[in-house]
């Protein structure tokens, strides 16, 4: 057994480092916009704009439900009550996402310092949050594992003490409720609770004492559910079935389909820290005795495999792998000799580095000035326009927040959900006269690629030794007409 680090109950010094690292990202305009943004904002917008709850951004999308009811509603709300305190602004936006990604780290690095890993390992999670989520936008996973992780990290730091168990089945069950593909992990680590306080010597442990406060913190999350969408349940279940019957059907049959899916949307620095991950979790296994970090390794493994049986991996779920892949190898630095011990280290630094490479990247290519933060010639016009009856406005996620910093004109459309679900990427499916699109460069790119439009491509780069494909000016505003682009071109 190797040393440790000092007590375990002190403040780690990552902390601090996770949030001087999230802050830094914030003030350099992360996470970027993705196209799912609106999609999943929308409704908090609008209900902290005095509205209800309810996506006016999606209107062409003709779902059942005038409410909001395609997704959970707990991101929405959370998302509200901050832009409620905080103002609506990009700043605020981006500001409630690298919240969350802190609380992760925060939440993780706690549980490694319970479990004793070596101190260096602990510097590692910021990465490996930031790795796992970089590409997701403000979407509503970070959420999720936010609130698992701080449940778990509530019980598994204090055990019985502390009043932490209803507080922190409550918070699992929040971050369950959250994202639907979060459940199946929030289900693995409600088991490592269970089997947490269940092993804690206790007076007062009975399971009845224990079954009851894991049922009751249930019950709360699911009355704040059912609050949240105005008691609406029947109305909220056939609009959510509706959503998820058509967007699997439109990914394309069979579960194979989704798990390519998944693998496409993942970075080669992502799929090196996934092979890593299995390749650790056998190593561990095979020596025994187990030991508490790499039993948070295979019940991670299991919710992996069980969310890919079912479809369930996509946006979000390479945080899972990552965090397996912390906890396994934790438990192998304390097996192996201290030779091995010695060359894991750098082998996973350099591993973590590498799935936050492309970040490093553009941030350099920023501060070097290799990318510009304009909106180009069209901007402040962008900025005046205003839809009317006649000429709807259709924005992307580029336009909302760097054009209308988030207060977007009554009326606006999302440009990438402005087609009867479950069609989406509007100029693909939906042309229609007097549409006016306010875009940026990727749906510009788009337009291009699937219309008839004839317009100068958006100006790229490469870093890297030409690793890396960069727009040069990412935040470029074009104003193109439905009329412009003709009619779509045959596939």
């Amino acid at each position: 057994m190797k040393p440790g680090h000092g007590p375990a109950n002190r403040l780690p010094l990552a902390i601090g480092g996770a949030l001087v690292f999230f802050c830094g990202l914030w003030l350099l305009d992360y996470p970027k916009p993705m196209v799912d943004d609106l999609f999943y904002t929308g409704a908090a917008l609008n209900l902290a704009g005095g509205g209800d709850f309810s996506n006016p951004m999606l209107v062409r999308q003709e779902f059942p439900s005038h409410f909001f009811f395609v997704y959970p509603p707990v991101h929405a709300h959370v998302l509200a009550g901050w832009l409620k305190v905080f103002g609506v602004s990009a700043a605020s936006m981006t500001g409630f996402q690298m919240t969350i990604y802190f609380t992760i780290a925060a939440a993780t690095i706690a549980v490694l310092r319970k479990h004793r890993v070596p101190a260096w390992m602990e510097w590692l999670v910021p990465l490996g949050v930031n790795a796992g989520f970089f590409n997701d936008g403000l979407r509503t996973e970070p959420l999720a594992a936010a609130l698992i992780m701080a449940g778990f990290a509530l019980v598994e730091c204090a055990g019985w003490r502390g009043a932490a168990v209803v507080p922190g089945f409550l918070l699992l069950a929040l971050g369950g409720l959250t994202a639907p593909r979060a459940m199946v992990f929030a289900a693995a680590f409600g088991v490592l609770m269970i089997r947490r306080l269940w092993r804690e010597p206790a007076p007062a442990r009975r399971p009845w004492v224990l079954l009851a406060l894991a049922v009751s913190a249930v019950a709360v999350a699911g009355m704040l559910f059912l609050w949240m969408i105005g008691f609406r349940l029947e109305e909220f279940l056939h609009t959510f079935h509706f959503h998820a019957a058509g967007a699997f059907k439109r990914f394309g049959p069979g579960k194979w389909k989704l798990f390519e899916r998944f693998l496409d949307i993942q970075t080669s620095g992502q799929m090196l820290l996934m092979a890593m991950s299995v390749f650790f979790l056998v190593a561990a296994v095979f020596r025994r005795p187990l030991d508490e970090s790499a039993w948070v390794g295979l019940a991670l493994a299991g919710g992996i495999l069980v969310s890919g049986l079912i479809g369930g991996l996509y946006f979000g779920s390479a945080w899972y792998v990552i965090l397996m892949l912390l906890f396994v190898a934790a438990s192998l630095w304390r097996k192996v000799s201290r030779p091995a011990a010695i060359v894991l280290c750098p082998v996973l630094v350099l591993a973590f580095l590498a799935a936050n490479s492309s970040v490093f990247a553009e941030v350099a290519s920023s501060l070097h000035g290799d990318i510009q933060a304009d909106l180009g010639p069209q901007g402040d016009a962008a900025r005046a326009m205003t839809p009317t009856a006649g000429h709807p406005l259709l924005v992307d996620t580029v336009v909302a927040r760097y054009v209308y910093d988030y207060r977007l004109p009554q009326g606006c459309v999302d440009f990438g959900f402005g087609a009867p679900f479950p069609k989406f990427d509007t100029p693909q499916t939906d042309l229609r006269a007097g549409d006016i699109y306010l875009v940026g460069p990727s749906s510009l790119t788009m337009l291009e690629q699937s219309t008839h439009l004839d317009q100068k491509a958006p100006e790229e780069f490469q870093a890297g030794r030409r690793r890396w494909r960069f727009f040069r000016h990412p935040r470029q505003v074009f104003i193109i007409t439905a009329e412009e682009c003709g009619d779509r071109r045959t596939p």
